[in-house]
């Protein structure tokens, strides 16, 4: 269930949200068009330049990008690159396409958990929302107090929806916009408007934003800059600041944001107000996010990763501090749910070979892969393995392989003299 100030949110702005997001998005026209380059010869043709991810073909853009595949020939004719075989990698990352041959579309939905609802346009009736659904200009998306969300511009850029956090989604003929109108959002290069405040990233960016019962709006920038609009007054905050827009006010300057998590084997008690705000993912970019989740004690952190199914697995924690600004997110750190053995697995060497950099050697019969604290290490013949990891300053690291019956892992501990150590 939503809390109580969040379901009151939702019941008293239900019929107006729409309104509202359509309202903010800068005269959107509902059409997905990126970076406009200029208008052809036909009258008010515009091309746009659209950002494809790795591993696009032609064949995806037909299907994907295009009203009609069977005007992919129009889209040859733009981009000479293109490659003869239809089925054959596009290596450039952008493609220009006329406007008007683009599908009215803005995201997909690439990760749910566990219960996210959507509604289309002015329909008052919510639904469910599967992860690989396409959204579009319009639609709303409202995760509920367990869950989470993360959604892909077609246009470039990607939203993470944290628990109790509602949006509505925009396009627009500059970049990919949506509207904010509670909760706490991660942004990654995408523009956002919310209560009067709007939220413009340099390329690259990220941020996160979040709002609550005062109204207010509190930005921390995480990467690159964004520029802070409210009642004509605009502020531009760097990487590792952070600004307070009080309601029906201006961009307060900036300040620092709180420190950045160092050791997630060594959460600190948290003050009053304070929230730790956690992701487990399947993938380092957390882009397959499991679990996104907030904790009031180090130990709830901990006790997440016991509920989930053998796996290897990718966390990492930021700080939210009792004034509603968020820190970046520490490192991540990978572990595996599966059988501890200290048997099993034989680790012959570990060397320092400077830098803060560790060589690992061993064995581990019927291995198939190797990973240590996160880093992919080499099989090699006869059961043999070999790892070279950044340590740092860590007092642990775990050794996890995977075999065709399950996971494995061994932990180690640095020792007052500087040894490693295997745990009991």
């Amino acid at each position: 269930m939503l809390k109580n100030t969040f379901t009151a949110l939702v019941l008293l702005t239900l019929l107006s949200l729409y309104a509202d997001a359509r309202g903010s998005g800068d005269g959107s026209s509902g059409r997905i068009a990126i970076r406009p380059l200029y208008a052809g010869t036909r009258g008010a043709e515009v091309i746009v330049e659209v950002k494809i991810p790795p591993g696009t073909t032609m064949e995806l853009i037909a299907q994907k990008y295009l009203k009609d595949p069977a005007r992919i020939k129009d889209v040859r004719r733009l981009n000479k690159f293109l490659p003869a075989d239809d089925g054959a990698l596009i290596q450039s990352p952008f493609v220009q396409i006329e406007s008007g041959l683009l599908q009215e579309q803005v995201c997909d939905t690439v990760s749910v958990e566990p219960l996210v609802l959507t509604r289309k346009g002015r329909e008052i009736k919510w639904e469910k929302l599967p992860s690989g659904r396409r959204l579009f200009p319009g639609d709303g998306v409202m995760t509920l107090s367990d869950g989470s969300a993360r959604l892909e511009f077609l246009a470039g850029g990607n939203l993470s929806l944290a628990p109790d956090s509602l949006v509505f989604l925009n396009e627009n003929e500059e970049r990919p916009s949506a509207s904010f109108l509670a909760g706490n959002l991660g942004a990654d290069d995408v523009r956002v408007a919310s209560r009067g405040v709007k939220l413009d990233p340099s390329g690259g960016s990220r941020y996160n934003i979040n709002t609550s019962d005062d109204r207010n709006v509190r930005l921390s920038v995480h990467r690159g800059e964004v520029a802070v609009t409210a009642q004509k007054k605009t502020v531009k905050v760097k990487e590792g600041f952070r600004t307070l827009v009080p309601f029906d006010s201006v961009p307060e300057a900036p300040l620092p944001l709180p420190d950045a998590i160092g050791d997630l084997n060594n959460l600190r008690e948290l003050e009053d107000g304070e929230k730790y705000h956690f992701q487990v993912a399947s993938d380092e970019k957390f882009e397959d996010i499991i679990k996104d989740e907030y904790a009031l004690r180090p130990e709830d952190v901990k006790s997440s990763q016991r509920s989930l199914p053998p796996g290897g697995y990718y966390l990492r924690v930021s700080l939210l501090s009792k004034d509603g600004f968020e820190s970046k997110w520490s490192a991540f750190y990978y572990f595996v749910r599966g059988t501890e053995s200290r048997d099993v697995i034989k680790v012959e060497s570990i060397t320092d070979i400077g830098d803060g950099i560790l060589e690992v050697k061993g064995s581990c019969p019927g291995m198939e892969d190797v990973v240590i604290n996160g880093q992919p290490g080499k099989v090699l013949k006869d059961d043999n393995f070999v790892c070279v990891l950044r340590i740092g300053e860590a007092e642990l690291f775990t050794v996890f392989i995977k075999t065709e019956s399950g996971f494995l892992s061994k932990r180690y501990k640095r020792s007052p003299s500087n040894l490693w150590l295997p745990i009991d």
